[in-house]
């Protein structure tokens, strides 16, 4: 039996964890042995706007790049942004062959975001006028953009590394696109076909100058 087809199997995994956990729990299946898209199977697509054929998110490329998981099994519960800006909790399962090589993923997303929405009504409702508060408002930290467009994976990644330094990219020191680029290579960003062409289009650099940085980090 090939890779492939050892991910096939989680096909009908696929449909029944949906069956299972309702229209608010989209359920997808990487095949990470195919070139291009890698989503071979999918149910409740609404939620993240994804589709058969689609590619890796930018956490699925930050896992391979970092090589996590080789000592996990999977992670969960986790926050992840769908493509109309959705909170969703989600995990990640790992399909691994024989010799332990990743060959394809189990995504869990469930949209939450009404029960975000309940949360701020009771919130409100809760409050009292003359008592002041010191609680803080913790920003979770988004682990995953739910983007299965492989240009809007690589847009959402690399304008999140150029908004750092809050400046037109124009404006960059070579300096600071070194650190971008080492950045986007360090999260997997240049497994993905058309990086190279789509980092200079958005830092207005020539392509020649992306090379040359990825040899330096290299070095």
């Amino acid at each position: 039996m090939t890779a492939g087809q050892m991910v096939k199997l989680y096909v009908p995994f696929v449909k029944f964890i949906a069956e299972a956990m309702g229209p608010d729990c989209e359920v997808v299946l990487h095949d990470l042995t195919k070139d291009g898209g890698t989503i071979i199977a999918i149910e409740n697509g609404h939620i993240s706007g994804r589709k058969i054929g689609d590619y890796a998110t930018d956490l699925i490329l930050k896992i391979i790049q970092d090589r996590e998981y080789q000592d996990k099994d999977f992670i969960a519960n986790y926050k992840a942004v769908g493509r109309n800006s959705q909170v969703c909790r989600s995990s990640t399962y790992f399909i691994k062959d024989d010799f332990g090589r990743l060959i394809g993923m189990v995504g869990i997303n469930t949209d939450i975001q009404m029960y975000e929405d309940l949360h701020t009504i009771a919130s409100r409702f809760l409050q009292f006028a003359n008592v002041e508060s010191n609680q803080q408002t913790i920003e979770t930290k988004v682990t995953e953009h739910l983007h299965g467009n492989i240009d809007d994976v690589l847009k959402t990644m690399i304008s999140a590394e150029i908004n750092r330094f809050g400046v037109d990219p124009a404006r960059l020191s070579s300096e600071e696109k070194m650190i971008i680029i080492k950045s986007l290579s360090d999260q997997g960003a240049f497994l993905l076909k058309g990086c190279v062409s789509e980092v200079a289009r958005l830092l207005k650099t020539s392509e020649p100058t992306v090379y040359r940085y990825l040899n330096k980090i290299k070095e």
